[in-house]
Parts: structure tokens; C-alpha cells; sequence
């Protein structure tokens, strides 16, 4: 067998470590420093776009969409013209996409009609991204959608209050405002 080869099925055979909880995630988060965090530091000789995208990744993984976007904008500066340059092209935009769309839609301030189409747009992205933060975007979603459905109703943009009702239902959500924005459209059809 070859030394490749051992190398994997030794990979393939170790056993996956257990998940941490999340109050261990949170304190590795809040001592985090880029520079001493040996997995992030890119030597010039090991710049390749596979070390851009786990560079990236771990900064996704940490919820710091913006500079995982600046990790993959700093390595196509640095990188010779090649045709992965596009692919990179588009993972920092990716995730520029989602750090704003992250920031509007997890700000308690935000309007629930600014909000929800927000928050659906992150859980796409995020979802092309790698799904790392599914639960906090359904949790902030079955929060927002009863109340974008009521307003999008009072708006009268029938196609996005119907969009807000199915999403708070599909996430099991029950409400007098969906109650109320329901029959609303049930009037109106």
C-alpha cells in the first residue's frame, strides 16, 4: 500500500472526535487570535486554493463571515491568474453576501419585514456555505415570521406574506399574528 494511500484509509478509519458544546465553542471564539492560531497561517510556498478554502472555512466556522471573505480576497492577490481564481471570486463574495445579510437579519432592531427576507437569504447562503449555523437562523426566523407575514399582509404583498406564513409553519411555529394574517389572505383570494 502506498504511503498516500495508508494515509487515507488511516483517516477514513480514525474515529470522529466528539462534538464540543457550545460554551466551549464560545470560549474558544472569545481567545481567538489570528496571528499565534497556528491553522491559520498561510506560508507564502503553501498558498493553493485548497489552503484559501480551510483558511476561509475556519473563520466561517467561528461566525466571522467578513474576514473569511478578506482571507479569500488577500490569497487572489496573491495568487497567479489561473482558472480557480473565479471559484475564489466567488466564495468572497459568498461570504460577504452572507455577513451582511447575517447582520441585518440577526439585529433584534431590524423591522420584521427588512428581517425576514434577510434571514432567508443567509439560510441560503449559509446553506452553500457549509450549514453551520441552520439552528440560530430557524430559531431567529420562526421569531420574525409570524410578524413579517402580519406585515406584509397590511402591505398588501400577498406573495411575500404567503413566503412568511409557509416558512413559520414549516418551522412549526403557531401565532395569533399568523392566525391573523392567514385570514387576511384567505379574504383577499
Amino acid at each position: 500500500m502506498s504511503g498516500l494511500a495508508f494515509v487515507l484509509v488511516a483517516l477514513l478509519l480514525a474515529p470522529t472526535p466528539p462534538r464540543q458544546d457550545p460554551d466551549h465553542d464560545s470560549r474558544l471564539q472569545e481567545t481567538f487570535c489570528p496571528e499565534t492560531d497556528p491553522a491559520l497561517v498561510l506560508e507564502p510556498e503553501a498558498l493553493s486554493v485548497d489552503a484559501v478554502h480551510v483558511r476561509a472555512q475556519l473563520r466561517y466556522q467561528r461566525q466571522q463571515f467578513s474576514a473569511a471573505a478578506a482571507i479569500v480576497r488577500e490569497a487572489l492577490a496573491q495568487m497567479p491568474d489561473s482558472a480557480e481564481l473565479t471559484e475564489l471570486e466567488s466564495l468572497a463574495t459568498l461570504y460577504d453576501q452572507l455577513a451582511a445579510a447575517w447582520a441585518l437579519g440577526m439585529d433584534p432592531t431590524t423591522p420584521p419585514m427588512a428581517a425576514f427576507p434577510a434571514l432567508r437569504e443567509a439560510w441560503k447562503l449559509d446553506t452553500v456555505l457549509g450549514g453551520s449555523f441552520t439552528d440560530p437562523l430557524y430559531a431567529r426566523l420562526a421569531e420574525v415570521a409570524p410578524e413579517a407575514a402580519l406585515a406584509f399582509v397590511g402591505r398588501k404583498d400577498d406573495v411575500s406574506a404567503e413566503l412568511a406564513l409557509h416558512t413559520a409553519q414549516t418551522l412549526g411555529v403557531t401565532s395569533a399574528s399568523l392566525d391573523t394574517a392567514s385570514a387576511a389572505l384567505a379574504k383577499r383570494r
